[in-house]
């Protein structure tokens, strides 16, 4: 009469708590390397439990054809710990398998979540204290021009969940006839220079009869000079359309600013509504 596989000897009990021990083990070690990994490269609290059970199944080959067998080599086991996949079954070692998985990419979802929400905590806390938060908890702003409440930190892409960075395109509509022309050019300059001294992310934009506003920014004496480089690098572009009406396309190409096209020869305001800039419109 042939014998069980896992029949209830001493030794065959020593065999099952090593193995037991072991796998517990490999558990335990494998799942903080997911959590590593998965923090690492900063998945997505949806894609941590897809990725996790994938996890699982990478582990299931590893153990089935390459683990198992060289512990029961090593600790002299035998067939049920170098077969345990074969004897328990394919399939029931794969379900296993893929519900271990699972319940790393779940546990690293909730821990992401609860590092996530205590690191926004403290980004808002900072905020506050500098005078950046809005009134009654609104969303993140600065309180005044200086760079006042600027966040002293990158937010990762967990916390900007939490905490909506700011994201701003400013349009240039002014003339370049009058002195309040002048003034609304220069509010402009001044809201871009705030929103990118705090970090936040800033388009400037020249439309309408503001397109003139290139020509006379690019000189080294006129007044409002030192704070149009200070954006220089937040300058978007030109309305391809309006630089051509007014008279300036050339020297908006001459002096290096894009000229935007996207929507009948206009730069397409919908994009940027789509992609979550506020547009304020001087």
């Amino acid at each position: 009469m042939r014998a069980n596989a896992f029949a209830k000897t001493p030794r065959a009990t020593n065999q099952a708590a090593l193995g037991m021990g072991i796998h517990l083990a490999v558990g335990l070690g494998f799942g903080a390397v997911f959590g590593l990994i998965a923090w690492a490269i900063g998945l997505s609290r949806a894609a941590i439990a897809a990725v996790g059970v994938v996890f699982g199944l990478l582990v299931l080959l590893l153990d089935g054809f390459v683990l198992l067998p060289v512990a029961a080599a090593i600790f002299g086991a035998g067939k049920p710990i170098s077969d345990m996949a074969t004897i328990v079954g394919w399939g029931t070692f794969t379900l296993e398998h893929a519900i271990y998985g699972l319940g790393l990419g779940l546990m690293s979802a909730v821990l992401a979540s609860t590092k996530a929400a205590r690191s926004a905590r403290t980004g808002i806390e900072t905020i506050e204290e500098r005078g950046g938060l809005a009134p009654h908890g609104g969303s993140p702003r600065l309180a005044s021009l200086g760079g006042r409440g600027a966040v002293t930190r990158r937010l990762s892409s967990r916390e900007k969940e939490v905490v909506q960075v700011p994201k701003a395109a400013v349009l240039v509509l002014a003339d370049t006839e009058t002195h309040e022309d002048l003034g609304r050019a220069v509010n402009a300059l001044v809201a871009a220079r705030e929103f990118k001294d705090s970090g936040d992310e800033v388009r400037v934009i020249f439309d309408g009869a503001g397109t003139k506003w290139v020509k006379e920014l690019v000189q080294p004496d006129h007044r409002a000079h030192p704070l149009y480089e200070a954006v220089r690098d937040r300058v978007a572009g030109a309305c391809a359309y309006c630089a051509g009406a007014f008279g300036v396309e050339e020297s908006v190409e001459e002096n290096g600013v894009p000229m935007l096209d996207e929507y009948d020869h206009h730069p397409s305001l919908r994009t940027l509504v789509a992609e979550g800039f506020e547009v304020l419109t001087f």
